[in-house]
Formats: structure tokens, sequence, C-alpha cells
């Protein structure tokens, strides 16, 4: 499925993949209209700071409210079933949030 323009270039691969997955959800559920490209730009620049910050940053004092706007986004968007978080993954991210970036799942022990 082509994607639509963004007005800015997306900052890496993990941004790109939760541009691609928000907006093939909502044209597969007949929602997209052109005047959302801002909110799906947003999104998947919320995205790529979520995983630039749990990876480099993992005890910064906002990390949890980046999560909380990425996790309302994604419901927003309609790919996650809840805006509540789960359990983190072991390696500290979200494993929502981590999928709909591109990186494999990986269970919690």
């Amino acid at each position: 499925m082509k994607l639509p323009p963004t007005c800015h270039p997306l900052p890496d691969q993990y941004a790109e993949a939760a541009y691609r997955a928000a907006y093939e959800n909502a044209v597969q559920q007949g929602e997209w209209k052109p005047a959302f490209i801002l909110g799906l730009e947003f999104f998947a620049r919320v995205a790529s700071q979520y995983l630039q910050m749990a990876w480099h940053h993992p005890s910064h004092p906002e990390i949890d409210d980046i999560r909380e706007v990425f996790r309302d986004s994604a419901y927003d968007w309609g790919l996650v079933e809840t805006a509540l978080p789960p359990p983190l993954r072991p390696d500290g991210l979200d494993p929502d949030l981590a999928r709909i970036c591109g990186l494999e799942p990986r269970l919690v022990h």
C-alpha cells in the first residue's frame, strides 16, 4: 500500500513503521482522511522519541508520559485494544509499541 507523503521527513525506520501501521489501519477501517496527515506524523515522531528515550535514557522522568501519549495515540489509531499499558518487555520497551514500530515481539519471562 502506497503511503501518503509526509510534510516533513520522518526521523528513522521506527517512525516510518509506526506511520505505516497507523495509516494502513485507518485505510482498512475506512476512516482515512488526508486531513489526518499531521496527526499521523505526530504519532510517528512520538513513536521514535519513545524508543530513543527507552533505549538511551530509560530512567528519564518523562518516559512514562511519552509512553502514555504514544499509547493514547496508538489507541486512537486503532492499533491497541486499550490505552492501559501492559508490563514492559525484558528490554524495557512497551510490547505493543515495539510491535507497532516494527521490532520483533519478545515474551516477558
